[in-house]
């Protein structure tokens, strides 16, 4: 951007042009895209008027973690966001995997550093303090998550429907308890794909009809139209809990 200047200016003409020849569904959705896309451009701008000044001088002196750009993490998870509902609102993509940044982020929220890195706190050694950090970080990450289904949500695909309802989305983790590295009781959640939503299912792994994360990607491709009757160790798919 900082060489070519915005990518609208460049369309302007051409858009204006394409806007004239297109039916008023198709005016709306490439309204749509491009006011997206101006947003997004927003918002590196703001950021890149940063990336030439100077640090102030100060006496100030480093922890011993490293707390750079406190909040930079969190409002380029958002914008990665944005950039995906871009992606798939224009079909330029249909599948796409995002890891979470900032696993070693000392976090600002609300105004507050938080007392140790995002690390550190998931290690938390059952510290009453580091518990309450380490579940702020993780309502932050899921509020832009919840933001990215809204956004899906109020988006068509090319055949007029939810883009949330023909998108898929599996937000988890690798593991049930940080503290510990125990990797069973994966959390999960499961939005869109038009599937049956408002639910809560705790699987108890001790009993004999335990069901294993397997089954739940089971369903997912089974959905998706993958004639599979096996994934993995899985055997048995997750209908009763979706569909």
């Amino acid at each position: 951007m900082r060489g070519n200047g915005s990518v609208l200016d460049d369309l302007k003409e051409e858009a204006k042009s394409v806007h004239r020849q297109i039916s008023r569904r198709d005016q709306q959705k490439l309204d749509e895209y491009l006011s997206s896309l101006r947003q997004v451009e927003k918002i590196l701008q703001k950021q890149e008027t940063w990336l030439d000044k100077p640090f102030p001088e100060t006496d100030y002196a480093l922890p011993p973690f490293d707390p750079v750009s406190p909040d930079q993490s969190l409002e380029c998870e958002s914008i990665m966001y944005d950039l995906m509902a871009l992606a798939l609102s224009t079909d330029s993509t249909r599948v796409m995997t995002f890891l979470v940044p900032g696993w070693s982020q000392v976090f600002e929220i609300e105004g507050q550093r938080l007392s140790a890195g995002y690390h550190g706190l998931s290690h938390h050694g059952n510290e009453t303090r580091k518990i309450a950090e380490y579940n702020l970080v993780g309502r932050e990450h899921v509020r832009r998550f919840a933001r990215f289904i809204e956004t899906l949500g109020n988006c068509k695909d090319h055949q007029d429907r939810s883009l949330l309802d023909s998108t898929t989305l599996v937000y988890g983790s690798g593991m049930g308890d940080s503290n510990t590295h125990d990797n069973s009781n994966l959390p999960t959640l499961i939005a869109g794909g038009d599937f049956s939503h408002g639910n809560h299912w705790a699987i108890d792994r001790t009993s004999s009809k335990s069901r294993l994360l397997g089954d739940l990607m089971l369903t997912l491709m089974q959905r998706m139209g993958m004639g599979i009757e096996a994934f993995a160790g899985a055997r048995h798919n997750m209908n009763e809990c979706l569909v």
